[in-house]
């Protein structure tokens, strides 16, 4: 009996391990505004990587009774930005932006596994122009996500998050190139966790059951987030590139990327500026 209970508390670690690979966060595509006086105003458009990735994924299901190997055939997931900011006055700015993630998967059974999260945030800022192409700026603010989770034949679980941030930015400005760096740190919080994932129906079933009901009742977590961005084109229309790094600075227990409590994700896109002022 003894050694039944230690298999059976080393089955279910085992599968709350591995069900950890689901995304329930990701790195936004951070505003990095660099603003030099009152009336600019941006607006920004991007992707992220998943956009353009696909790949094929195994797992062995050792609940089942053929304990067969899947394959599970994985969809590109859509992550779309759009962001706006505005310099009210000479120092002070306001931002903004939404942010749409989809990801799904088919496997050989032909049953839907899929990640939905809506993102959206607000925030206020200071910026300090040093010079015509040299700016300082930070900005704090917060933001809300709702999600929704399908996990194949197993069920569903739908949860929300809140978050509050700080972000300094250090960039450089021309009429043809732009590159600035920021940092920013987080603390986020889920609540709100409805779950009917049926946890006796597999090993992988029951850790996501456990993963999900840990992460709603966790009491937060720390992120940092440094970026480098870069942006080339013509004064008031440029390509965008943004590199996100995501370090989950406490409870590696609940890892909130599928890639680990580091990871890092990239955004291309298009970014508008009116109003900047240029040597």
């Amino acid at each position: 009996m003894k050694t039944s209970r230690l298999l059976l508390a080393a089955s279910a670690i085992a599968a709350l391990i591995s069900s950890c690979t689901r995304n329930i966060y990701a790195p936004y595509c951070q505003p990095v505004t660099l603003f030099n006086q009152q009336g600019e105003y941006q607006i920004t458009a991007a992707v992220s990587d998943e956009f353009f990735n696909s790949g094929v994924s195994n797992y062995t299901d050792s609940t089942a009774s053929s304990h067969r190997t899947h394959l599970n055939y994985e969809t590109s997931g859509h992550n779309f930005v759009a962001q706006g900011a505005y310099a009210i006055t000479d120092y002070l700015a306001v931002a903004g932006g939404l942010s749409l993630y989809r990801k799904g998967n088919k496997d050989v059974q032909n049953l839907t596994d899929y990640d939905a999260i809506n993102y959206g945030e607000v925030a206020a800022g200071y910026y300090k122009p040093i010079n015509t192409q040299l700016t300082f700026e930070v900005y704090a603010g917060t933001g809300l996500s709702s999600q929704k989770h399908k996990f194949s034949t197993a069920g569903w679980a739908n949860l929300k998050s809140s978050k509050i941030f700080i972000q300094p930015n250090f960039g450089y400005t021309s009429p043809i190139f732009d590159v600035g760096a920021s940092a920013r740190m987080s603390y986020l919080k889920y609540f709100g966790l409805k779950n009917n994932i049926d946890a006796t129906s597999s090993s992988w079933a029951m850790g996501d059951h456990l993963y999900m009901n840990q992460i709603g009742q966790n009491s937060g977590f720390w992120l940092l987030e440094p970026t480098i961005t870069v942006r080339a084109g013509w004064k008031f229309i440029k390509a965008t590139y943004q590199l996100t790094y995501l370090v989950q600075l406490n409870n590696h227990d609940y890892i909130l990327h599928g890639h680990g409590v580091a990871s890092y994700r990239h955004y291309v896109g298009l970014t508008y500026t009116f109003g900047h002022k240029y040597e």
